[in-house]
């Protein structure tokens, strides 16, 4: 017997099939996957590094609609990153990058929130980078389109507006750790399980957002989302 309701499962529904949905199970994030990024932060390319979200941060936001995500407490500085999110469907550890695509179910737009001001006082203090990045609606992300609908992403363009404003464009072909890679990588680490999502990483142009902004997100091929900062 639970001592209390346990809380619902996050889901996010599939693209063009109403009635399905993913479960997501945890959020694995990857840092500084762009070169052009990791410029932009003056920080060196490096062996793939791994954060993790909450599986609540995942927040739905519907193609057909301008949703609302609200602005987190405690930050001054808000930063949006736009990334291309990979949905497990199969699970297994030690992943051989040649069997990794056949793990994958489906794919997303998301976003990957960061509390900058919080991230910067971490990497000073050589803290953990939790409370810059694992908050409540800090992936915002569309739904999932399944691989038998969804052109090879691997070399798709990704791209972010602010206000109707370009502030991100970037090709997934520039990841320095592809999206096979980036599996083979985290199976070594944790036993990837389905419902499992991984943010793969942002191209340059980050920025920060403050509440009344609206931002348009996509990647091509996979989708596209839009909402208001509130």
């Amino acid at each position: 017997m639970f001592v209390f309701a346990p809380p619902a499962q996050t889901v996010i529904p599939v693209w063009g099939r109403e009635k399905e949905l993913f479960p997501v199970r945890r959020i694995f994030c990857v840092a500084r996957n762009y070169a052009d990024h990791a410029k932009e932060l003056g920080e060196k390319n490096q062996a793939p590094t791994f954060f993790c979200k909450p599986t609540d941060a995942a927040f739905y936001i519907s193609e057909k609609e301008l949703g609302e995500v609200p602005y987190p407490s405690a930050t001054q500085q808000l930063d949006y990153e736009v990334e291309l999110a990979i949905c497990i469907g199969k699970g297994g550890s030690d992943i051989a990058v040649q069997d990794a695509r056949s793990h994958v179910w489906g794919w997303a737009v998301a976003i990957d929130f960061t509390r900058r001001d919080l991230h910067n006082q971490a990497k000073a203090a050589k803290g953990p980078w939790d409370s810059a990045k694992a908050f409540d609606f800090s992936a915002p992300i569309g739904s999932v389109r399944p691989v038998d609908k969804t052109i090879d992403p691997s070399e798709t363009d990704l791209w972010l507006y602010v206000n109707n404003e370009r502030r991100q464009h970037g090709n997934s072909r520039d990841m320095i750790y592809n999206c096979d890679e980036l599996i083979s990588e985290i199976s070594k680490l944790w036993t990837l399980q389905p419902g499992d999502i991984i943010l793969s990483g942002t191209p340059s142009g980050v920025g920060p957002v403050k509440p009344g902004d609206v931002i348009e997100a996509g990647v091509n091929g996979v989708g596209t989302i839009k909402f208001k900062m509130v």
